[in-house]
């Protein structure tokens, strides 16, 4: 376990403040500003790493197109806490049943974890941060990347950290001015960028000595790799994030200059109206040459661009664990971005959620279990706590949790074909599918529609009925009369021959 020394903290200062560290820290920002909805910056840098004049970057970034892959394809496979997890105490215990609940709304927990879930997916890591606000209350956010850094010492868990800094101010050129807050399971200290601890704040906090009150690091991370507390980012995701937008809006600059030709003249020098209705007259040349007038139509494929487009958001999908059948077709050359944000709307996640289940089962059990053993007790110690958390959780709490399955969205035309097709199959009665179908009803509504349906299928099958035996043709007596005389006829000459 590492001493905060002044040397180990300058040496992790030294780190933190590293070329490598400070690019990535500025890949996780750009990360997190594309996902909550601010492509415009990233898009405009691109465009002007490939074109220098001012005309052309203007023009296109009036003709952007910010359809936002990262936050489509994050959401979609973040998708764990869609359904409220359960969360109940292990031997039934109805108090800590109770503290449960209390601290799942207070820290609106389900919300807050759905959050984690999609930073994990952003950056392959998260790290979860409860405490208590200025009323007593108990609290829990998630820490974005570029706001912190995570160090192992352990040749053995090398993806379970040991050492924790929050970046709180950081300005590079002016060391006094930044400060970093270190933690490990013994020690907390709050640092500026030179190493020196800043005794002032750790005075507000009452631990001039700078000890951990908890015992363990206030924290729960979230780590993807086995290999280290740093995963590989997935460059692919930002990369083409920023491409797919530029490359659709290359089609919006294009189609500009293909729907107007260029106007040409030979043998003609000087302007030429150019209204609809207008009536040209060209002189003829002094040598008597024929002026002319002609156009110059820009030649652009858009289908072979969208097909190109389609295969790279095909690719994206595919190494995301994301299924690519919805985007066949949907792309064409009158709607191109509402054909990608439908077929990623419709784009469905594979085995992905099954193994994100593992990494955040264990961040709940972790999270719980410091809360009540550590945490909680504490911040009731220190009088942070608001009194109604001032009972705990029993000795030996333990909590179960289940994260539900995500369920797919089905449209009522197709919930209706699959309960016609189980109860044609003989495998559900109506009555089980209607209350699929209308999960609100109670009991006595449900019963009352069964019998009017019931009531329907007879008076429909009572009209059938009518309708065909309203269409056999009627019984006539007369006909009848007159085949019996033929055969009495036939008879009689047959006796006389």
């Amino acid at each position: 376990m590492p001493d905060l020394t002044k040397e180990f903290i300058k040496e992790k200062l030294e780190m933190i403040n590293s070329q490598s560290y400070r690019v990535q820290r500025d890949a996780d920002l750009k990360r997190f500003q594309i996902f909550n909805g601010n492509l415009y910056p990233a898009m405009k840098e691109a465009i002007l790493e490939e074109f220098k004049k001012v005309e052309t970057v203007e023009a296109l970034c009036r003709r952007m197109v910010p359809i936002n892959i990262i936050r489509k394809i994050v959401t979609k496979l973040a998708g764990l806490y869609v359904e409220a997890p359960i969360r109940e105490a292990s031997d039934d215990n109805e108090s800590d049943q109770v503290m449960i609940d209390l601290i799942e709304d207070s820290a609106s927990l389900n919300s807050r974890m759905k959050e984690a879930n999609r930073y994990f997916k952003l950056w392959k890591r998260n790290l979860i941060e409860p405490f208590v606000d200025d009323f007593g209350m108990i609290r829990v956010r998630n820490l974005l990347k570029h706001c912190y850094e995570v160090f192992s010492h352990s040749s053995l868990s090398p993806e379970i950290p040991d050492t924790i800094v929050k970046i709180l101010k950081c300005d590079p050129a002016e060391p006094t001015k930044c400060e970093y807050s270190f933690w490990t399971d013994q020690e907390f200290k709050i640092v500026n960028g030179n190493a020196e601890v800043l005794m002032d704040r750790m005075m507000a906090m009452n631990n001039p000595d700078g000890i951990n009150p908890y015992g363990v690091l206030p924290f729960v991370y979230i780590n993807e790799a086995s290999y280290s507390v740093n995963p590989l980012p997935n460059d692919d995701l930002l990369r083409l994030a920023t491409l797919i937008p530029i490359l659709l809006s290359d089609l919006a600059f294009a189609s500009k200059y293909q729907t107007w030709g260029i106007i040409f003249t030979i043998g003609y020098d000087g302007d030429l109206p150019v209204n609809p209705n207008s009536v040209i007259s060209l002189p003829f040349g002094p040598d008597g040459e024929k002026p002319e007038i002609g156009t110059v139509k820009p030649e652009f494929s858009m289908d072979s661009a969208l097909s190109y487009i389609q295969a790279l958001i095909d690719f994206l999908l595919t190494t995301n664990n994301l299924s690519t059948n919805a985007i066949h077709g949907q792309l064409n050359a009158q709607s191109p971005a509402s054909g990608i944000a439908k077929a990623l709307d419709e784009a469905e996640s594979t085995e992905d959620k099954k193994d994100q289940q593992d990494y955040f089962l264990n961040a709940e059990y972790e999270l719980w279990d410091k809360l009540a053993n550590n945490l909680l007790p504490t911040w009731k110690e220190q009088g942070a706590l608001n009194p109604k958390f001032f009972k705990g959780f029993s000795d030996g709490f333990e909590i179960t949790v289940i994260l539900k399955e995500p369920r797919i969205f089905t449209s009522e035309k197709e919930l209706i074909e699959i309960a016609k097709m189980k109860i044609d199959n003989e495998l559900s009665t109506l009555r089980r599918e209607l209350e699929v179908l209308y999960p609100s009803m109670t009991p006595e509504q449900i019963e009352k529609l069964e019998k009017e349906i019931d009531e329907a299928k007879a008076k429909k099958r009572k009209r059938e009925i009518d309708l065909m035996v309203g269409s056999m043709k009627p019984f006539d007596q007369d006909e009848q009369n007159n085949d019996d005389m033929d055969m009495e006829d036939e008879e009689m000459n047959g006796r006389e021959g």
